[in-house]
Formats: C-alpha cells, structure tokens, sequence
C-alpha cells in the first residue's frame, strides 16, 4: 500500500536584510506615537474644549453682552436669530460630545489575558477618536455658521 503524499505548500522566503538607520528611526517615530496615543487624544480633547469655549464667549458677545438686549441686529431679524441659535447648538453640541470623549472611565485591565488587554485598548482609543471626530465635526459646523452670523450681521449694518 502506497500512502499518496501531497507535496506541502511551502511558505516563500524572503531575502532578509538588517533595517536602516532611518527605517529604525521611523519605527521608533511610531512606537512612540503608539505608546502617548491615549495621552495625544486626551490632549486633543481638552484644546478643543477651550477653542469651543473660547467661540461661545465670542458668541455670547454678539448675542447678549450687549448694553441694551436685544441687539438691534436681533431685532425682527429671523436669519441672525437662526444662525445664533444653530451655532449656539452646534458649540453646545461639539463641547458635550469633547467631554464625553475626555471622561474618566473605568477600563478593565486583563493582566493574564494580552489579547483581551489588546482589545480593551483599541476599543479605548476607537471610542475616543470616534467622540473626538464628532466634536471637532460640531465645532466646525459651529464655526462656519457663526461666520455666516457675523456675515449677515455686518452686511444689514
């Protein structure tokens, strides 16, 4: 009796050869970017809640620190009003979701299971980049309608 042997499926072999010097600098480039990266998100969310802060004084400004409220400019004008109100959301909106992005959670840590560590820390940084993207979305559709606010704003004046 004569076994019929498949003949196995080699894997290729590559011609191997030592990195360069700039290959490993790169290589550390972004080992260091992978290790501060929850550190570089947190940060970020923290810049864009004192940007979206800084735009709501601007707007609480032309809306209502005036000497006499309601500004002329807000007077039976129903596009500025609109505007006002769709930036004040959109700051609003933009500024919640930065913090939900940048709250303090309780993270479960899998100290004999590193594919579950691994896991929880990408879920961590997916949720966070997802927040932080919706944010800095909401903060530029705040921003663009609060320029055209103050388009409206000095084309009637």
């Amino acid at each position: 009796m004569s076994e019929q042997r498949k003949p196995q499926e080699q894997l290729p072999i590559y011609d191997a050869h030592e990195p360069s010097e700039a290959s490993q600098r790169i290589s550390a480039i972004f080992d260091e970017m992978e290790s501060k990266q929850l550190d570089n998100l947190n940060d970020a969310g923290k810049s864009l809640i004192e940007r979206i802060a800084t735009f709501l004084g601007v707007l609480f400004g032309l809306s209502i620190l005036s000497s006499n409220f309601p500004p002329p400019y807000l007077k039976g004008n129903t596009p500025v009003k609109v505007l006002l109100i769709a930036a004040l959301v959109g700051y609003l909106l933009a500024i919640g979701t930065a913090l939900w992005a940048t709250q303090v959670r309780y993270y479960h840590r899998y100290t004999y299971n590193a594919t579950r560590s691994q896991a929880e820390l990408t879920a961590m940084i997916r949720r966070k980049v997802g927040w932080l993207r919706a944010a800095n979305i909401l903060f530029a559709l705040g921003t663009v309608v609060l320029a055209a606010l103050l388009i409206v704003i000095v084309w009637k004046v």
